[in-house]
């Protein structure tokens, strides 16, 4: 395989040369749409600035992505053969008979796509969005229309990058544009609203935003009874008891319950080809040392590539600055650089799900990354019938790396479980502000040079 090398060398001085930024594209010949003017659809292929991918639809994932690959120099480079939400789950926290039971799998047991809702232009999207309708069996498994299923819009990223030279005051800079593409599920009381987002520099991410109504619980109580000892005794370590041990009193006589949402990503990467392998990034600081580390502020970054898929059973660790690359071992840049994608966690949180039930169903959120040899028939974190599970179920993803193969210079598949705690709040009663939760992919080693197109270029006028 080659490496492509076109396009100018980047030296100091040529971010101020529209030459080595690359040609601005003509985006009115790649118009498809007044609302969306960047992009293109070709029945189920989207074309947008560099990236061209796939789409689909189905009653248990919802969205799925396909392909998705990155026009580099007129090369089209892949990245992810296909990336989907594998499963759901939203556990509470009150283990009470009422409550001992909740424990949903949204994805396993009720389906993303089945329960997926409308969303329209100028309501609950942009009035710019483009939305399109998907055909899906209904429960008599006849064809059926679900109307503005899938949504495209285009945002604002903030900076795409920014430079101003302090001895000439030359600037540069450069406005980021996103293309979002997503679906809305309902899941009985909550709403959440799937997006995958695509930027001009070779990234993209996934959000998660949760909206509805949180479950509650009736209570006795009508005023905080842990405020109060806080209030008469100051500083010191409170929990509290009773009715609002597991949960926030939200309104006089309702508790708002403790809970978690889990989201667990598919992704098959194919960076340049299907002969992949994962590694461990962490930032390690330097032992103090009066010659070498004087200042006590050096470190290093510590890599650690898997070998088995039991090796790849991995938690986020934020003191370290944990992250994972998928990259392509038999492939090089000119720089010597394997070419890989990055997954960067934006926070997480751990599960509340006890260490003794792994091995059961509910696993996947107890490690946050998980890498397994690609097998065509594994594609759900929990199983593909989780609400039917017998004993022994073994369809599940911890069962998926009961082999332990080799993932080194493999066909791998990462799996993302992506977590958010919610301790519940008065001002999540009657309806939430939405929250939200997210994880980025970063192209490193990719690409030979930063992604600098749509440059504006000011120089002072003397």
């Amino acid at each position: 395989k080659l490496y492509p090398t076109d396009g100018p060398q980047l030296s100091p001085e040529d971010v101020f040369d529209q030459n080595t930024l690359g040609p601005k594209s003509d985006r009115k010949t790649r118009t498809s749409s007044p609302a969306v003017p960047n992009l293109k659809l070709n029945g189920n292929q989207v074309q947008w600035e560099n990236w061209d991918f796939r789409f689909g639809f189905n009653q248990r994932e919802g969205l799925t992505l396909h392909q998705i690959a990155f026009d580099d120099h007129g090369k089209l480079r892949s990245i992810c053969y296909r990336a989907s939400i594998s499963e759901m789950l939203v556990p509470y926290s009150d283990p009470s008979p009422g409550w001992l039971w909740r424990e949903f799998f949204d994805s396993g047991e009720y389906g993303l796509g089945y329960v997926s809702s409308e969303a329209n232009a100028g309501k609950d999207l942009p009035a710019d969005a483009i939305t399109l309708d998907v055909f899906m069996p209904n429960e008599s498994l006849e064809a059926t229309k679900f109307p503005n299923r899938i949504f495209f819009y285009e945002r604002d990223g903030g900076a795409l990058f920014d430079h101003t030279q302090s001895d000439d005051g030359s600037r540069i800079y450069a406005r980021a544009n996103e293309l979002v593409v997503g679906f809305v599920a309902t899941v009985g009381n909550y709403d959440y609203v799937y997006k995958w987002v695509f930027r001009e520099d070779g990234s993209f991410s996934f959000e998660a935003e949760l909206n509805g109504l949180i479950l509650n619980k009736t209570v006795e109580e009508t005023n905080c009874a842990i405020c109060a000892p806080q209030s008469a005794q100051g500083p010191g370590v409170y929990l509290a008891a009773g009715s609002e041990q597991f949960g926030t009193l939200v309104s006089p006589q309702v508790i708002g319950v403790f809970h978690q949402h889990w989201i667990n990503l598919r992704l098959d990467f194919d960076i340049d080809g299907t002969s992949n392998a994962v590694e461990e990034l962490e930032t390690v600081p330097m032992p103090p040392d009066p010659k070498s580390n004087a200042r006590e502020r050096a470190f290093g970054v510590r890599r650690t590539v898997f070998g088995k898929e039991q090796q790849a059973m991995r938690t986020c660790y934020p003191e370290y600055d944990r992250a994972w690359e998928v990259y392509n071992p038999t492939v090089k840049s000119p720089l010597g650089h394997f070419p890989g994608y990055r997954i960067q966690p934006v926070g997480n949180t751990t599960a509340a799900i006890s260490e003794n039930r792994f091995g059961e169903d509910v696993s996947f959120i107890q490690r946050h990354f998980w890498t397994t040899k690609f097998h065509p028939q594994e594609l759900y974190a929990a199983g593909k019938y989780p609400n039917q599970a017998p004993e022994n179920y073994s369809d599940t993803l911890f069962e998926y790396t009961r082999n332990n193969e080799s993932i080194y210079d493999q066909d791998v598949v990462v799996w993302y479980s992506l977590g958010f705690t919610h301790i519940t709040e008065p001002e999540d009663f009657p309806i939430m502000p939405a929250a939200q939760a997210m994880v980025r992919f970063v192209p490193s080693g990719f690409f030979d040079k930063s992604a600098l197109g749509y440059a504006h270029i000011e120089r002072p006028s003397k």
